[in-house]
């Protein structure tokens, strides 16, 4: 017959036994944690959107159509493929893009990836325009960019590195390393 004592060790052992076997069976690696997206999700997703943006008084400011506007927790406004135009009562503008962003407490628009402008010039003439980065100022009601701007049209092709313009395309401003070509025929 075995003792008490033979007994406590056989347990001792049958349970250090049973602890060296789990840890045989767990992964031996270093314990790290999966990659976790820590960007919120938004609160609503809008497909083939069609937005009337508004001022405080209801006025509309300007319209937007885009692939899709995701609204976030904190009122920021993704739009992919957004085309914005409406602006003013002339609607002289029509933009399109790959993005716009609109920053939480912000009313203007941030257009980027490329942005195309199309309007006219003051004889009727079509004008287009690309940058690569272009902000619809609500409080200004101007279009505005410090990137290199290309500006056509028929017999004209105009550079320069940024551009102001008001919404009603009364007033367009070359900022800087403003070059012109000209061609009257």
């Amino acid at each position: 017959m075995r003792s008490g004592r033979e007994w406590f060790l056989a347990l001792v052992l049958g349970v250090l036994v049973v602890i060296w076997g789990a840890n045989l069976t767990r992964d031996a690696g270093p314990v790290t944690a999966s990659p976790v997206d820590v960007r919120e999700p938004p609160r609503y997703i809008v497909q083939e959107a069609r937005w009337l943006r508004t001022d405080v008084d209801g006025a509309a400011l300007y319209r937007v159509a885009a692939e899709q506007l995701a609204v976030y927790a904190d009122d920021r406004v993704v739009i992919d493929a957004p085309t914005v135009d409406g602006l003013g009562a002339q609607d002289a503008w029509s933009l399109t893009a790959p993005r716009g962003d609109i920053a939480a407490g912000s009313r203007d628009m941030e257009l980027s990836g490329g942005v195309d402008i199309a309007g006219q010039w003051g004889d009727g003439a079509a004008l287009q325009a690309r940058t690569e980065m272009l902000t619809v100022d609500v409080e200004e009601r101007l279009l505005r960019t410090a990137e290199p701007v290309a500006i056509t049209g028929p017999g004209r092709d105009l550079r320069s590195v940024g551009l102001r313009t008001d919404w009603e395309g009364e007033s367009l401003r070359l900022l800087d390393q403003v070059r012109v070509t000209y061609d009257a025929r």
